[in-house]
């Protein structure tokens, strides 16, 4: 303990340490504003002129008129959406006003959004909306279902484990969905980009905790001590890992706390199909960004170990970073590169260490991609698979960074 506390001592002083604090504070509050900057509400005066209000003001705006929208999405309230919508669209074809528009159809677009997915393939929502009446959605439910039925047997023609698992899962989704004004698509992304942020400043904290002393040396003279093996890899692993923790979960905490408070904390109870209509996995928004946070936090570990076991093995600290930095943008780039390139690609995207986040890659993204991997006789949806790998990679690369560095102790 008293290597280890000494070691947490160093660490915390460095300069590159409270640099790396104050840019991940600094990110997630920029970041948390950023989700509110793009929320926007436009109204006419009487002069005709437009107004446009965004930030906070127009979320509270925004709340306000959705109100009477929100609740559970009944079949009833979706009938009496499209006879709106087909009683403006008749009388004014593409022209809606923009006064009856903002009052009668943007409330309810997110509902109208609902059914234009389940009743068309990838058109505008006017023109899928104009196919559709309201007797139709009657079975909008079952609409849902076959929906998605039908675009797991397209994608996968020969397995019916993939089927089932989908189907399965998405049995368990609480019908009728439940909507509320809140947490608008794009903070999730955010979300997953404000933790590849912190990947990012973790392995810059990581990287000169082997090779830095390498580096200067000052390795020989605690190679020479008592507890200069073992005991002193552990040490070093474990404060570094207790710095990125802390890191963590200061950041996602500011974040979280600014955001989800002004959207309003009753509102994560919103089926996280209202955002992904297909989604099969049955959880309400807040559960859905508690876990891009769980499983962010099993990827920074992950990575933050692999960097450390990096740092064993390379005599600079320029060098363990590239490399660390390079594996943290390789599933990004795998993705763009390779995609629909087959199963041992896929494979390999989603068991990187640093899988799962990313610009085009994270695993917000892998949540509405129904991505399944074969693995001998099994099945395996991607998010899971990134999950699994990287609770698997902590311990790993802990082990192995340890024995790499009590190795290189040997002459």
């Amino acid at each position: 303990m008293r290597i280890f506390m000494m070691e947490l001592k160093r660490m915390s002083k460095t300069r590159a340490t409270w640099i790396s604090a104050v840019v991940a504070v600094a990110m997630s509050i920029v970041l948390a504003f950023s989700v509110f900057a793009s929320e926007e509400y436009e109204t006419v005066d009487k002069d005709g002129n437009t107004e446009r209000i965004t930030g906070i003001s127009a979320i509270a705006v925004n709340q306000e008129r959705i109100a009477p929208y929100e609740g559970e999405v009944t079949v009833s309230k979706l009938q009496s959406d499209l006879e709106v919508f087909h009683s403006l669209f008749d009388q004014y074809g593409g022209n809606i006003p923009f006064d009856l528009y903002n009052k009668e159809l943007s409330p309810r677009f997110q509902r109208l959004n609902l059914i234009a997915s389940a009743y068309s393939d990838n058109q505008d929502i006017f023109t899928a909306l104009e196919k559709v009446q309201p007797d139709d959605v009657q079975n909008f439910y079952a609409q849902r279902n076959q929906k998605l039925e039908e675009t797991i047997e397209a994608k996968y023609p020969h397995n019916s484990d993939v089927k089932n698992q989908v189907m399965r899962s998405n049995s368990q989704v609480k019908t009728p969905l439940t909507y509320f004004y809140g947490l608008p698509n794009n903070s999730f992304f955010i979300l997953d980009f404000l933790i590849f942020i912190l990947l990012l400043i973790c392995i810059m904290i990581n990287a000169p905790v082997f090779s830095g002393e390498y580096q200067t040396g000052s390795d020989d003279i605690l190679r020479s001590t008592r507890n200069g093996r073992t005991k002193l890899a552990v040490s070093k692993l474990l404060a570094a890992l207790l710095i990125d923790l802390i890191l963590f979960t200061v950041s996602i905490a500011i974040f979280i706390l600014v955001v989800d408070k002004t959207f309003g904390w009753e509102r994560l109870v919103s089926s996280a199909q209202i955002h992904n209509l297909f989604l099969f996995l049955p959880i309400t928004v807040g559960q859905e960004q508690a876990l891009l946070v769980v499983a962010g936090f099993l990827t920074i570990l992950a990575t933050a170990c692999f960097s450390m076991f990096l740092s064993t093995k390379c005599h600079s600290s320029t060098t363990t970073l590239i490399i660390a930095i390079a594996f943290c943008l390789l599933p990004d780039i795998l993705h763009q590169v390779i995609q629909g390139a087959g199963n041992f690609a896929g494979f390999i995207g989603c068991i990187l260490p640093s899988s799962g986040l990313g610009i085009n890659n994270n695993l917000f993204y892998q949540l509405g991609n129904m991505l399944f991997l074969q693995i001998g006789p099994f099945s395996v949806w991607s998010p899971y698979l990134i999950m699994g790998a990287a609770a698997i990679e902590i311990p790993l690369f802990f082990i192995l960074a340890v024995r790499a560095y009590c190795k290189h102790q040997v002459f």
